[in-house]
């Protein structure tokens, strides 16, 4: 069974934060983050009970639900690897779903988050 994994959206703002996400009366149903300093924490929630909107990205299929999704941090040669938060057991559950990693920071190297 093919896994459907995705967060809608982002932004980068002065190379610290990326965010972004789906909202709904002002609550995020979905989105990511990558937040910090000195430790950078990346950071992915969905709610499985939302359809994803037309456009998402990430050959998403508008009308269907997110079931998993993942993180992942490198930097030099420290790669995480894909981190996922647990799949959701029903598309009908209306609870948020997240997962984080988090790195200490190294000035001298570039660090990418990304996520789907």
């Amino acid at each position: 069974m093919k896994v459907k994994k995705a967060i809608i959206g982002s932004t980068l703002a002065l190379g610290l934060l990326v965010g972004g996400g789906s909202m709904v009366a002002g609550k995020t149903i979905n989105g990511f983050s990558s937040t910090g300093t000195f430790t950078i924490t990346a950071t992915a929630w969905f709610n499985p009970s939302w359809k994803v909107v037309s456009g998402a990205g990430y050959n998403l299929k508008a009308g269907e639900n997110v079931k998993q999704t993942y993180v992942r941090i490198q930097e030099g040669s420290y790669d995480s690897g894909r981190v996922y938060s647990s799949k959701a057991s029903s598309t009908s559950t209306n609870k948020e779903y997240s997962v984080s990693k988090s790195k200490s920071n190294n000035p001298f190297s570039t660090m990418y988050t990304n996520y789907g």
